[in-house]
C-alpha cells in the first residue's frame, strides 16, 4: 500500500511546533501607518455547493509605527482613538482581481467593511489596553484562485487616524502558501499548518509573530480481502490545540478565543469530503465491466470517515470477465485470468488535502505452486500380466513342496507390461 499527499510540502521532523518556514507573508507599503493580522484555517469547507477557504483578519498598527509611538509615551499616556478603517480585498490572479465581498454587518463596532472605532492605549512605552482590535472572519471563494499552491490576496486600508511620518492609507498583500504543510509516516499524516496566525505586531506582549495554533493528525486505517483488487479505508482525524499556551494574551482579542473554543467542539470543523477510485491495467475493459458507480463515504463517528466502493461483483467463467451484479459480494473481485499487473486507487479531497492511496496486484504467478528439489533418485521396477485362466489352475497339479515346477510354470505363462 502506498500513500501519498498531493502539492504537499514535506517539512520531516520540526525542532518545533512552529518551525514551518514562511506559510503566511504580509506585504505592506513602506509607509502605510496600518498593516494586517491574518489567521489562516487550512480547510476548504462548503457553503451550499461553492468551496472556500477561511481567514480571520484584523488591522493592526505597524512595528515601526509602534515603535514611535511607545517612545513618544515615556512617562506619560497616550490613547489612539481610529474612529473608521475601511477594508477592501480582493484575489490576485493572472485573469485580473476578484473582490471579496466583507459584510461584518452594521452595529457598534463594525459597518459592512469599516470597522469603527479601535482604541490603543499606552504607558510608559507599553500597551496597557485594546479595544475592538479584534480578528474577523472572512471567506474567500476557491473557485476564484487559480494556482493550487499559491493565495494570493491585495488588501487596502484606509485609516482615519496616523501619525507625523506615516500615511493613513495603507495597501499591500497576504500570500499564504497552500501547500499542506505535512510529515508522513506510512498511513499517518501530520497536517503541521491546520491553523496558523501571522502577527505583525505583538506590542511587546506575545514574545511571538507567528505560530502553530492547531495540528490535524490523519490516521489511516487499511482493509483488505486478498480476492478482491479494492478496498476500504478508515480515516480518522484529531485536531492538536497549541492555543491554550496564548490564550489569555489580551492582544488576540475575544474573537479568536471564541473562534477556537467552537474549533474544539466541532463548530468550526466542517469540510470538504469527496472521493473517487480508478482501477489502471492494460485492456482493462477486456476484463472488467464496471459503472464505477459513486463510492460511499460516511461520517462513523465525530472525527471518522468510512469510504467504500460501493459496488458488488462477480466473475463470469464462460466470458471471462469481472461484472456488477446485484447477487455479487461485496468490492471488485479479482479476474484469475488478468495477465497484466493492475492499480486500483481511491483518490481523496479531505478538505482540501489531497490523498492518493493505491496499491498493485500483480500479474498471477505460479512459480510459487512449484517445489524445488535439490535431487531426485528412481528406482526402476518390472510389472508382468499372466496369461493364466481359472481352468488353468484346476488342471495344474503341483506338489507343495515343488516350489522350482510351480516357478517354471509362472515364468512360461507371464507377459512384459513394464
Amino acid at each position: 500500500m502506498i500513500t501519498e499527499v498531493q502539492y504537499q510540502r514535506d517539512v520531516g521532523q520540526l525542532k518545533n511546533n512552529d518551525d514551518i518556514g514562511n506559510k503566511v507573508t504580509i506585504e505592506t507599503n513602506k509607509d502605510g501607518f496600518l498593516s494586517m493580522d491574518v489567521v489562516f484555517v487550512n480547510q476548504q469547507f462548503y457553503i451550499g455547493k461553492e468551496k472556500y477557504y477561511r481567514l480571520l483578519i484584523r488591522p493592526t498598527i505597524k512595528d515601526d509605527a509602534w515603535s514611535k509611538i511607545s517612545r513618544d509615551s515615556y512617562n506619560k499616556e497616550i490613547n489612539i482613538s481610529i474612529e473608521k478603517t475601511e477594508i477592501n480585498m480582493a484575489i490576485d490572479s493572472d485573469f485580473g482581481a476578484e473582490g471579496i465581498k466583507l459584510d461584518w454587518g452594521k452595529n457598534n463596532q463594525t459597518e459592512k467593511n469599516i470597522i469603527k472605532k479601535m482604541l490603543f492605549k499606552i504607558k510608559n512605552t507599553k500597551l496597557s489596553q485594546m479595544s475592538n482590535v479584534e480578528f474577523r472572519e472572512i471567506l474567500v471563494p476557491i473557485k476564484d484562485i487559480r494556482n493550487n499552491k499559491i493565495m494570493r490576496i491585495s488588501f487596502t486600508l484606509n485609516s482615519s487616524y496616523t501619525i507625523s511620518g506615516f500615511d493613513n492609507n495603507t495597501s499591500g498583500h497576504i500570500i499564504i502558501d497552500l501547500r499542506p504543510f505535512t510529515t508522513v509516516v506510512d498511513t499517518s499524516i501530520l497536517l503541521h499548518d491546520y491553523v496558523y496566525l501571522n502577527l505583525q505586531n505583538d506590542y511587546d506582549k506575545t514574545n511571538f509573530k507567528r505560530k502553530v495554533l492547531v495540528k490535524k493528525l490523519f490516521t489511516i486505517e487499511i482493509f483488505e480481502d486478498t480476492n478482491r483488487i479494492d478496498f476500504d479505508l478508515n480515516i480518522k482525524n484529531i485536531n492538536y490545540f497549541f492555543y491554550d499556551e496564548i490564550k489569555n494574551s489580551q492582544v488576540l482579542g475575544l474573537n479568536l478565543k471564541t473562534f477556537m473554543d467552537r474549533l474544539k467542539i466541532g463548530q468550526n470543523n466542517n469540510k470538504v469530503v469527496e472521493a473517487t477510485w480508478d482501477i489502471n491495467s492494460k485492456d482493462i475493459k477486456k476484463f472488467y465491466d464496471l459503472k464505477k458507480p459513486n463510492p460511499i463515504f460516511q461520517l462513523e463517528s465525530e472525527n471518522d470517515y468510512a469510504f467504500k466502493t460501493n459496488v458488488k461483483t462477480e466473475y463470469n467463467i464462460q466470458k471471462n470477465i469481472v461484472r456488477e451484479s446485484e447477487y455479487g459480494r461485496n468490492g471488485i473481485v479479482k479476474n484469475p485470468n488478468i495477465d497484466d499487473k493492475v492499480t486500483f486507487s481511491w483518490n481523496i479531497n479531505f478538505g482540501g488535502l489531497i490523498l492518493n492511496l493505491f496499491k498493485n496486484i500483480n500479474t498471477i504467478d505460479l512459480s510459487n505452486l512449484l517445489v524445488q528439489i535439490e535431487s531426485v533418485n528412481f528406482e526402476i521396477k518390472k510389472a508382468y500380466e499372466l496369461n493364466i485362466t481359472n481352468s488353468d489352475l484346476l488342471n495344474f497339479a503341483f506338489d507343495d513342496n515343488d516350489i522350482e515346477t510351480v516357478i517354471d510354470y509362472i515364468i512360461k505363462n507371464e507377459k512384459d507390461i513394464i
